[in-house]
């Protein structure tokens, strides 16, 4: 990508692991819009800093009324604009108090239309997906898992098999099963996007999915040890992580299959509107707190199984 050329500078070099240090995609993301910002005024990072901040912000203006009138959200420029703003953040200068202003910054078009999958539905897509995506998938619409918990950016961290507590290998029999049903998953604080470990708990299906995957990876040879991937890349002699990108990549290959427009993100709203519909229901109590100890959660989960992934349940 051209934006990676940046990189060669040394000052954006710095630039860009400072803010990786927070976050790696959110650093991929600003430099990707610094070299697009660059590359309309016909500008380099370190030429735009040479620039009076008047200037400067008047470039900004200027970006964001041009892409404005091109049909551009609100969202995506207040995005342009704090990726420069952080470059130039970074080499101490400031724009001081000249406002920059978007039309509805908050609005997301392409998700107007959005609705949560009916349980039938998102059967449906676990159907036409490969073990490997369906246990992904499961993670994410029974846990509410983000696609960067189950692999990060770069596919090197991710839930690895010690983060199952409740999971049993059988080497022997090449059988994977679990203790307790939902069982215990754990995100540890380097997966957290808030940076706080806490917990989710797979149902009964999500269960079986995982297992199927896990217990075709013993038959490929996958020694599951408690580093290893929970979501494996596909290459099948290695076991290392599948980064973000590629995750998402594949539960969208199901969804398309199965006939479905979604996004991969649609599997949290599905988690969060199922948890709802359990909550108004009073199945789960509105204190309930997902960071609580797990025992006195599972009979509230498992009763709430009933409600949010029964596709009768409309």
């Amino acid at each position: 990508m051209a934006h990676k050329k940046l990189l060669d500078n040394a000052q954006v070099k710095r630039w860009y692991d400072n803010v990786s240090r927070a976050s790696e995609l959110t650093a991929e993301v600003d430099l990707r819009r610094l070299g697009l910002f660059c590359n309309r005024w016909h500008l380099t990072p370190l030429s735009l800093l040479e620039k009076q901040p008047q200037e400067i912000h008047s470039l900004l203006v200027d970006t964001v009324t041009e892409l404005e009138k091109k049909g551009y959200a609100g969202s995506y420029l207040q995005g342009i604009v704090k990726g420069v703003k952080s470059w130039l953040s970074f080499n101490n200068i400031s724009l001081g108090e000249r406002k920059i202003n978007f039309t509805d910054p908050d609005d997301t078009p392409t998700l107007r239309e959005e609705k949560a999958p009916e349980p039938d539905e998102l059967r449906k897509a676990f159907e036409h997906a490969s073990p490997r995506t369906r246990a992904a998938m499961a993670l994410a619409a029974f846990c509410g898992f983000r696609p960067g918990v189950l692999g990060n950016h770069k596919g090197t961290d991710g839930l690895q098999i010690r983060d199952l507590p409740e999971i049993q290998i059988d080497r022997e029999t090449m059988t994977v099963t679990f203790t307790q049903v939902p069982t215990l998953v754990i995100v540890r604080r380097r997966l957290s996007k808030a940076g706080i470990q806490y917990f989710g708990l797979l149902q009964d299906e999500g269960c079986r999915y995982l297992s199927e995957e896990l217990e075709r990876r013993l038959r490929l040879g996958h020694t599951l040890a408690p580093n290893s991937p929970v979501i494996s890349h596909f290459d099948t002699k290695n076991e290392k992580h599948v980064t973000t990108k590629a995750i998402s990549a594949s539960i969208r290959l199901a969804f398309r299959t199965a006939g479905f427009n979604w996004r991969p993100y649609i599997l949290r709203v599905y988690f969060s509107n199922r948890m709802l519909i359990a909550e108004s229901k009073t199945i789960f109590a509105q204190t309930t707190k997902p960071r609580q100890q797990p025992s006195p959660l599972r009979r509230s989960y498992n009763s709430a199984m009933g409600v949010c992934f029964n596709p009768a349940d409309k």
